[in-house]
């Protein structure tokens, strides 16, 4: 039995034997005569000369519905939440499908509806029968599929559907399929705001040239039966329409006006035939941004020649600046080293000058301090013989023999040579004088 669901993979013919239907399963069994009975689990069933296969289960949500196609050609649409098994005997196919939902406003679906018509007195054709079904005059729609004995002729009734709303189409009812392009997939809710984006359209300019423009385009629907009766394709036809005017815009412009016009032209609207035409489709431009363009291969490589050229300038110019810039910084550097030069050889010079002041003060005074010594000792000298004479001892005698202990007086004088003897005159004189014992005077 396993714990796994069996399907319509499942197929046996058992000669002796027994099945066990676990509940959530299904199977239909053909007896040897060929009768076919459908079981649902649980169940168990003994079998004998039988063929027996399960079948498949589909489920439809609260949001969703089964699509069943009978073998006698009948359809059948059946609201979720509901399951169902496939039985071959009575079904061809079943197909789970979302219900219809346009969620906003914004949203919207075109639905056929085929209906029976019950021809009257005098109607001879269909478009009889479309004023009837105006007035609300002999209409009615079929449930399941069952035949209208009265039934003459079938009309497809065209209705819009607005959101927000959500709803199970009937076994009557086609919803529209719109087909824009391989670049946007299938689709059956219609946004009535479109932005085709990034829209590429070739421009020839007065003077020969080429370019890419690139385009924003915002589309609102206004009429969707309008449209679908008007165009099968609507971004061809804008991609086309804008063609159309670029050619006349490019006529009146040259190369380097194409920013200038195509920005004008998008902020004040100037896309007069695509302005005009979508309006006959039930529709209306909202905006046309202008995103830029890109130049032809040639218009690029001349642009790029021209554009190497200037940057080769551009890098001569800036080599000269830098060399001049450089030469600047270089004289502006030996200025400052002969500055520094010329600042270290004054420092030098006011060094010298002053080292030589202070030497030369250093001397004097030592000189100074020589002089000062020298007095003293003269002084005391002075004083020994003043003394020396007032005790009566003959000076000249005293000083000539050096009578004097080693180190006096005499000692001194006579170190000093001629000097000495003129001492000696000038101190007797200035003893004989009775003078204050210098002996030098001024």
């Amino acid at each position: 039995m396993g714990l796994d669901f069996r399907g319509g993979n499942y197929r046996r013919y058992i000669r002796f034997g027994k099945r066990t239907i676990k509940q959530g399963e299904a199977a239909a069994v053909w007896n040897m005569n060929g009768t076919q009975t459908e079981i649902i689990g649980p169940r168990l069933v003994r079998l004998f000369y039988s063929n027996i296969r399960f079948l498949d289960r589909f489920s439809a949500k609260s949001e969703q519905y089964l699509v069943v196609n009978y073998v006698d050609g009948r359809t059948e649409h059946i609201a979720g939440p509901v399951t169902m098994f496939l039985n071959p005997v009575h079904h061809r196919s079943v197909a789970v499908k979302d219900f219809v939902r346009l969620l906003s406003p914004n949203d919207c679906c075109v639905v056929y509806t085929k209906v029976h018509n019950a021809l009257g007195p005098g109607d001879s054709d269909a478009s009889d029968v479309e004023a009837k079904k105006i007035s609300g005059l002999q209409m009615r729609t079929l449930a399941h599929g069952d035949p209208d004995p009265n039934s003459q002729s079938t009309t497809l009734l065209r209705r819009c559907i607005k959101g927000p709303h959500s709803f199970m189409p009937s076994i009557y009812d086609t919803v529209h399929t719109f087909k824009w392009g391989n670049s946007i997939d299938p689709f059956s809710v219609l946004k009535t705001s479109w932005d085709f984006s990034d829209l590429s359209i070739p421009l020839k300019t007065s003077d020969n040239c080429d370019a890419t423009v690139k385009l924003h385009v915002q589309v609102q629907i206004e009429d969707a039966e309008r449209l679908i009766d008007a165009v099968e394709d609507l971004p061809a036809a804008v991609n086309k329409l804008l063609k159309s005017d670029l050619v006349n815009i490019g006529s009146g412009i040259k190369y380097d006006q194409i920013n200038s016009k195509l920005q004008s032209m998008s902020d004040n609207g100037g896309f007069t035939n695509l302005e005009k035409t979508v309006r006959g489709y039930g529709c209306k431009i909202a905006g046309v941004q202008y995103l830029g363009y890109v130049a032809s291969e040639l218009m690029a490589s001349q642009f790029k020649s021209s554009s190497l050229g200037e940057k080769a300038k551009a890098a001569r110019e800036e080599a000269k600046k830098e060399e001049m810039e450089a030469y600047r910084r270089g004289e502006e550097m030996e200025r400052l080293k002969l500055r520094a030069a010329r600042e270290r050889v004054e420092k030098e010079q006011e060094l010298e000058e002053m080292k030589a002041e202070f030497t030369e003060k250093l001397i004097k005074k030592k000189e100074r301090g020589r002089r000062d010594v020298e007095a003293e000792r003269v002084k005391a000298s002075m004083e020994a013989l003043k003394a020396l004479k007032e005790i009566g001892v003959n000076l000249n005698e005293f000083l000539k023999d050096g009578k004097g202990d080693r180190g006096s007086l005499g000692d001194v004088i006579g170190k000093m040579g001629k000097g000495g003897d003129a001492i000696i005159k000038r101190i007797e004189l200035g003893l004989a004088g009775g003078g204050d014992g210098d002996g030098f005077g001024k």
